[in-house]
């Protein structure tokens, strides 16, 4: 091997750069047109553009990867995760080709891959598994039939693929047919594979997996496990090594359960057996036949480079490590930064990163394939960074990503950074009692905004008159300002006067006025409201600002943007990213009930349902399936 494709985009083809250079690799890089200017781009040796930003037209067209391994002269292509990672198909191309594919065997994927396969490899080797239906399929009458068979409550999951893409918990038949179509659809798009498979649904259990890997002269170690409970709609956020308040002999015990996997299908390189655990004990959930995007805090615990590893092994060079030296040190987490808005169901967003910096810390390790000034695609998923910290033990280790989450800099895009913070003092996150369904039962915890309104809106009204050029010395006697904007769904109207002898007093509605003083404008804005001095940062976004402390956010839109209470008494609905319109389920004419899903749009590789915020009746449907979007486009109006 001496020069690798890496057929993936972002942090993790930065990270395989890392690794491979390390090893005296050259690299080749691929990308789309919206990745023209990426960071990967950038750090490969040299890179070659395979297509259009759609995914499907370029990361995903094998023939494009290929002919790109042909032109640059590679002899082996790394997928990294997602796209054609676990495509059993392209496995096999590389091969046909004489490429080096970075990865187990085509036919262990199949086997592993899909997680019917997988289930009946786990039985066989006497692994725990979860009720179940022993095939998949796409046919949504067999599938029912099944369902009720089985009992509710369910977990349908695609066959294929990871992420939780495509993942729906089902609690009752009424809830069937829709939840059957979304994730046979979801599948298809995602992974090119619509076959679902019906599994029990476990009450509040954890997600805890265990790292493997294994050579091609039948030498395999597992590198203990990862805790990955807190997670939203199946997608994960913080993720932590060693798995907080395991006993030695539950770790044992998941550990052989992994090793017995990798030697039933000879299993090579770096792999991810993932289990549910509950009182009941540990069973068998799937298996990821590739790397993860949590590797990070394994790494940190263990000081084993995984991605070298992956390559020394599709090398051909053994496996030098031994299960009996291998020591957890420490205590590792990792915090996935995305650009999303948690407040609104974690729906991705999409715009230009205005900053971007994180602190240089012994313990902090980023991986990111984004700087300052890049544009957030609507193509791709919706990760910006992971702040992984390692400590020599668990609190520590929280107070540390708690710090770097505070010390951090990101502007110019919504994201979850508030969010992690809020996960990060939650007591059950303290205490290690998380479990995969906590933050979807306790979704307040991250949509209620922590930053005071009526402080915020006096920051930005304040920020607007300085950058018109207000100042002390500029205005002749009192002036007086009115401003309406928008946070959510409520419409504030905020008035900011200015006189010699109190000087700035901002009062929201109804509230008491708040006493504003400017200790600093020039090289940031510092300000004195009611006697609390504070740093804060304003920053405009395409439809508004974001207004940040230290900690906090909230962010502000001018009240016209939303239209949400227009002429008559009408509710208009906007697109609340670019997308695809997958489905419009209403027609005008029809009556509508508050929560009632008015149409599905499909955007940064997620189904997104937007629903009615009011009982109505439909005056306008602006779009149909089929539609591409744009952010802020009308998309339907009640009455």
């Amino acid at each position: 091997m001496k020069r690798l494709l890496i057929a993936n985009r972002g942090e993790i083809a930065c990270r395989i750069i890392r690794s491979a250079r390390m090893l005296g690799l050259e690299t080749v890089a691929v990308y789309s047109e919206a990745d023209r200017h990426s960071l990967h781009v950038q750090q490969a040796d040299q890179a070659l553009c395979i297509g259009p930003a759609a995914a499907a037209e370029s990361y995903l067209d094998q023939q494009a990867v290929l002919e790109a391994a042909r032109r640059s002269g590679a002899d082996a292509i790394h997928p990294g995760y997602g796209f054609l990672a676990e495509n059993a198909a392209f496995a096999q191309a590389c091969a046909d080709a004489g490429l080096i594919f970075v990865g187990p065997a085509p036919d262990v994927i199949v086997r592993m891959g899909e997680k019917h396969a997988a289930r009946q490899v786990a039985e066989e080797a006497g692994v725990p598994v979860l009720p179940g239906t022993v095939e998949a399929s796409d046919d949504p009458q067999w599938l029912r039939q099944q369902a009720l068979a089985l009992g509710f409550p369910l977990m349908l999951k695609p066959v294929a693929g990871g992420g939780g893409k495509g993942m729906r918990k089902v609690t009752r038949e009424a809830e069937l047919d829709e939840a059957l179509a979304a994730a046979m659809r979801e599948g298809q798009a995602a992974f090119g594979d619509g076959r679902l498979l019906l599994e029990r649904y476990l009450q509040q259990p954890r997600h805890v997996e265990v790292q493997v890997l294994a050579d091609t002269h039948g030498h395999a170690v597992h590198l203990f496990e990862r805790d990955c409970s807190l997670q939203r709609r199946h997608q994960k956020i913080i993720e932590e090594s060693p798995a907080p308040g395991l006993d030695a002999d539950t770790r044992a015990t998941l550990g052989e359960a992994a090793l017995k996997l990798v030697r039933a299908t000879g299993y090579t390189g770096a792999g991810t057996v993932e289990f549910l655990l509950d009182d009941s004990g540990g069973y068998f959930m799937e298996m990821n036949t590739r790397l993860q995007v949590e590797h990070p805090v394994t790494e940190a615990v263990t000081g084993v480079d995984l991605v070298a590893w992956q390559l020394k092994i599709a090398a051909g060079e053994p496996l030098t490590l031994q299960q009996d030296d291998l020591r957890l040190q420490g205590h590792a987490i990792e915090l996935r930064l995305c650009a999303e808005d948690p407040a609104r169901g974690f729906l991705p967003q999409t715009g230009r990163l205005e900053q971007l910096q994180f602190p240089a810390w012994p313990g902090l390790r980023v991986d990111s394939g984004f700087r300052a000034g890049d544009e957030i695609s609507p193509h791709y998923d919706s990760l910006l960074a992971k702040l992984i910290v390692h400590a020599d033990d668990r609190r520590s280790a929280l107070g540390l990503a708690e710090r770097a989450l505070r010390q951090m800099h990101i502007h110019g895009v919504v994201n979850n950074r508030t969010a992690l913070l809020q996960l990060l003092r939650q007591p059950v996150m303290q205490q290690g009692q998380v479990h995969v369904q906590w933050l979807d039962q306790h979704p307040q915890v991250v949509q209620a905004e922590p930053l005071d309104t009526a402080r915020a809106l006096a920051v930005l009204a304040v920020w607007q008159a300085l950058e018109n050029g207000a100042t002390p010395l500029s205005i002749n006697g009192p002036a007086r300002y009115r401003f309406r904007w928008r946070v959510g769904d409520a419409v504030h109207v905020l008035c900011l006067a200015w006189s010699a002898d109190s000087g700035w007093t901002a009062t929201l509605g109804e509230n008491d006025p708040l006493r504003v003083r400017v200790l600093e404008h020039a090289d940031g804005l510092m300000l004195e409201i009611d006697g609390q001095a504070r740093h804060w940062r304003v920053d405009v976004l395409d439809e508004g600002w974001q207004i940040s402390s230290e900690d906090h956010s909230l962010r502000v839109e001018p009240a016209r943007t939303q239209g949400a209470a227009a002429a008559g008494g009408a509710k208009v609905l906007h697109a609340p990213m670019p997308g695809q319109v997958l489905e419009c389920r209403v027609a005008v004419g029809d009556t509508v009930e508050a929560g009632q899903t008015l149409l599905v749009l499909e955007a940064m590789k997620m189904e997104h349902q937007l629903q009615a915020s009011d009982a109505g009746k439909v005056k306008t449907c602006a779009v149909t399936a089929g539609d591409r979007v744009q952010e802020g486009q009308l998309l339907l109006e009640l009455e």
